[in-house]
């Protein structure tokens, strides 16, 4: 039986490479350690341009498990979905819609897997257990958001309550 720590970080410095590629294996260069410290290193997903990490980890014993990059946003620019309209419908109405959190690769509108789970490891123990930390992520946020997941982690959330998407997008 799997005992899992999770906790936050406010930057991919703090998080070993070597243990965050190994969660990603091949599944997406936009999800490496590399690139997201770049954005973060290069001020591209910065707290000046909207984007404050705000990443979930989970560990076992030390070890990192899972994670998900998740950022807490006070606009929805650079996400590519499209939710001004629903910005501005709760502004219209009096309500708070930022700040959210945000789970996906900023300024990336590639699909891929969003809750991150060590190959040798439980997926449904982690995933549970990144979902639970996200929640919490969120609590000072108006919502959360994942972005581009895969339809397994979609399933999954729904399962947690979370409304689902319909998300279309073209490639040529």
């Amino acid at each position: 039986d799997m005992t899992l720590t999770v906790s936050c970080s406010d930057s991919y410095n703090d998080i070993r490479a070597e243990e965050w590629d190994v969660l990603v294996g091949d599944g997406s260069p936009f999800l490496e350690h590399v690139f997201l410290s770049a954005l973060e290193r290069f001020r591209c997903a910065s707290p000046a341009t909207g984007w404050t990490a705000r990443i979930v980890l989970a560990r076992e014993d030390g070890r990192l498990v899972g994670a998900a990059p998740a950022y807490v946003k006070t606009h929805s620019m650079g996400e590519f979905v499209y939710d001004h309209s629903w910005a501005d419908a709760a502004r219209r109405s009096g309500l708070r819609y930022y700040p959210k959190l945000v789970v996906g690769v900023p300024f990336t509108p590639v699909g891929g897997q969003r809750l991150l789970v060590h190959p040798a490891s439980d997926t449904n123990v982690v995933r549970s257990a990144l979902i639970r930390g996200l929640e919490e992520a969120a609590r000072d946020c108006h919502g959360l958001h994942v972005l581009f997941d895969t339809e397994a982690e979609s399933k999954a959330l729904a399962e947690r309550g979370a409304f689902t998407r319909l998300q279309y997008q073209f490639h040529w």
